[in-house]
């Protein structure tokens, strides 16, 4: 009898889930779409704050350094000689924004 009752409440217990479903679907959503929203703000607000203070050049090299920063990152998990080439390059443009600023 304690087995039934078990199985019975078990039962309960899915279908209570099963019809909360689409009320949480709709939230994760909204949740997803929100930090979405706040992470295009941040990114934003982010560049602007950066092209005020150094002004539209620095801005381009500053975001071309960053993107370079962040391949030679991702580079981590690669292997071969492909890496071993792209980092030659992407050090080569680094440095180069670097001295350009170091003469300033």
């Amino acid at each position: 009898m304690c087995y039934n009752l078990r199985s019975l409440i078990d039962l309960v217990n899915i279908q209570v889930e099963l019809s909360a479903l689409p009320e949480l679907t709709e939230l994760r959503k909204s949740q997803v779409r929100a930090q979405l929203a706040l992470e295009r703000a941040t990114e934003s607000l982010s560049e602007k704050i950066v092209e005020s203070m150094t002004g539209s050049n620095k801005m381009a090299d500053i975001k071309s350094a960053s993107d370079l920063i962040a391949l030679a990152e991702s580079m981590k998990i690669d292997s071969g000689q492909a890496k071993e080439k792209l980092s030659v390059i992407i050090n080569a443009e680094l440095e180069s924004i670097l001295l350009k600023y170091q003469k300033a």
